[in-house]
C-alpha cells in the first residue's frame, strides 16, 4: 500500500469535487504592509513543514531579507512601486487604489493555473471588492484564511470610508485569526461563526532580532546622553499614536526627572498636527531629540537598547510591534488601555497601563518607573520572559498550521 501523504478531495461550494495542494500556502500581502510579520510568519510555516510563496509587492522603505527556502513574488503593483515611492502618502493610496483591480485579476488568473490550496490574505485593501473575488476563488476550491490584523481601523492608516467594510471578509472567510481575544471577540460580534476566529499572538522581532548591546554603547551609537534618563517612542508616526499626548506629559515628568529626554524615533506619514510646534510651544526643545527619518531592520536594536522605558500612548490599536520589539529588548512599557494592549501587558509586572488621552496619568506612570531603574529593569526582564513564552515563532506557526490543517479536513 502507497503510505505517502494524498492531498485531500474536497467539494466546492458549486459541488465540484477538487483535490487541494499538498500542505502549501499562499501568503498574500498585497500592499507588503506588514513584511517583518509576513517573513517571520513564513519561516515559522516552512519549519513545520509547509512549502510556502509569498506573494506581495516592493516593501516603500527598505529590501527585505527572506530565508532563501521560501519564494518571494512581487504580483502586485508592478510598474508603479517605484514611481510611487517618493510621493505624498495621499497621491500614493490613489495610484495603488487604481492598480488594485489589475492586480486581483492577475492573482485571479494565477490562482486558476493551480490546483486550489490555502490562500492566507494579510490585508486586503479594498474589502468590497476584494469579496468579490474570495467568493470566485472559494468556489474553485481554495480555503481562504484571513489575518485581521486592524479590526477597528485606524486613524492615519484606514480611509474612513473603508472603515468596518471588512466585516463581509469576516462573515466569508473559512478562517480567520487575530491578535487579541478582544478583537476575536469583536469580529464575532460582527457575525463571524465563532468556530472559525481563532487568536493568534503577534510576535516578536524573530529573524530581524540582532544580538541585544548594552545600554551605554547604544547610546553612544546614537549620540545620547547616558546619564539622562530616557523615554523611547518608536515607529511610523501616524495619527492613532497619540504622540501629542505623550508631549503634553513630558512637561510634567520634567518638572520632577529636570534631565529626563525623549527619543521620537519615526518617519512622519501624517500632517495633521504639527509636532515640531507643538514640542516648541511646550519648552521641550531641550528635551526631545527626534529621528525622522526611517530606521532600518539592522538599526532597529538600538534605540530600545538606549531607553529607559518605551512609551505607547496610543488612542486606539488592535496589538503592536512596537510592543513586542521593547519586550524582546527587556524594555517596560507605558501603555494605554486600548484594543489588545492589556493581554500583551501585564499592568505592573510587565510594564505599565494608563487610561488612553490621559497625559497626567502617563506621567505619573513614566515618573513611578523613571524613578525607579531597578523596578524598571525587573519589569522589563519579565517582559521579555512574557515575549518568549507567548509570543514566539515557533509558537505562532503552530497554531498557524493548526488553523490550515482543520480547514483542509473540514
Amino acid at each position: 500500500m502507497d503510505s505517502r501523504r494524498v492531498a485531500p478531495l474536497r467539494c466546492t461550494r458549486d459541488g465540484k469535487l477538487t483535490r487541494m495542494s499538498a500542505r502549501s500556502v499562499l501568503m498574500v500581502d498585497p500592499g507588503n504592509y506588514t513584511p517583518y510579520y509576513d517573513v517571520n510568519l513564513c519561516d515559522a510555516l516552512i519549519k513545520q513543514g509547509w512549502e510556502v510563496e509569498w506573494l506581495t509587492s516592493p516593501y516603500l522603505f527598505e529590501p527585505i531579507d527572506a530565508p532563501s527556502n521560501l519564494r518571494v513574488r512581487h504580483l502586485f503593483l508592478r510598474g508603479v512601486s517605484a514611481i510611487t515611492r517618493n510621493l505624498p502618502s495621499l497621491v500614493r493610496r490613489g495610484v495603488k487604489a487604481v492598480s488594485y483591480p489589475f492586480d486581483l485579476a492577475r492573482l485571479d488568473r494565477e490562482l486558476a493555473s493551480r490546483p486550489p490550496g490555502v490562500l492566507h490574505v494579510q490585508w486586503a485593501l479594498f474589502p468590497k471588492l476584494d469579496a468579490i473575488f474570495w467568493k470566485r476563488w472559494q468556489k474553485r476550491g481554495w480555503r481562504i484564511v484571513y489575518t485581521a490584523h486592524d479590526v477597528d481601523g485606524l486613524d492615519g492608516t484606514t480611509p474612513r470610508l473603508l472603515v468596518g467594510a471588512n466585516q463581509d471578509l469576516f462573515r466569508l472567510a473559512d478562517a480567520i485569526a487575530t491578535h487579541s481575544e478582544r478583537d476575536r471577540a469583536q469580529i464575532i460580534g460582527s457575525g463571524a461563526v465563532p468556530s472559525r476566529v481563532t487568536r493568534v499572538p503577534q510576535g516578536t522581532p524573530g529573524l530581524f532580532q540582532r544580538p541585544i548591546i548594552a545600554r551605554e554603547e547604544a547610546c553612544r551609537a546614537l549620540s545620547l546622553d547616558p546619564s539622562r534618563p530616557t523615554i523611547l517612542f518608536f515607529g511610523l508616526l501616524k495619527a492613532y499614536k497619540g504622540l501629542e499626548v505623550l508631549l503634553s506629559s513630558l512637561v510634567t515628568v520634567r518638572k520632577r526627572i529636570p534631565d529626563v529626554q525623549l527619543l521620537i524615533v519615526g518617519k512622519p506619514l501624517e500632517n495633521k498636527l504639527d509636532y515640531a510646534g507643538i514640542i516648541s510651544k511646550l519648552g521641550l526643545n531641550g528635551s526631545v531629540r527626534w529621528e525622522r527619518s526611517y530606521v532600518p531592520s539592522d538599526h532597529v536594536g538600538l534605540p530600545f537598547a538606549a531607553a529607559d522605558v518605551v512609551a505607547l500612548p496610543y488612542h486606539a490599536a488592535s496589538c503592536s510591534a512596537v510592543l513586542l520589539n521593547a519586550q524582546a529588548h527587556s524594555r517596560p512599557v507605558v501603555a494605554t488601555k486600548v484594543g489588545g494592549f492589556p493581554e500583551m501587558v501585564e499592568n505592573g509586572k510587565t510594564g505599565l497601563l494608563v487610561p488612553p488621552n490621559d497625559s497626567a496619568a502617563f506621567a505619573a506612570a513614566l515618573i513611578e518607573l523613571l524613578g525607579d531603574p531597578e523596578l524598571a529593569r525587573s519589569m522589563g526582564d519579565r517582559a521579555r520572559e512574557n515575549a518568549m513564552e507567548h509570543h514566539d515563532w515557533p509558537l505562532i506557526g503552530q497554531m498557524t498550521a493548526g488553523i490550515y490543517d482543520a480547514i483542509r479536513a473540514s
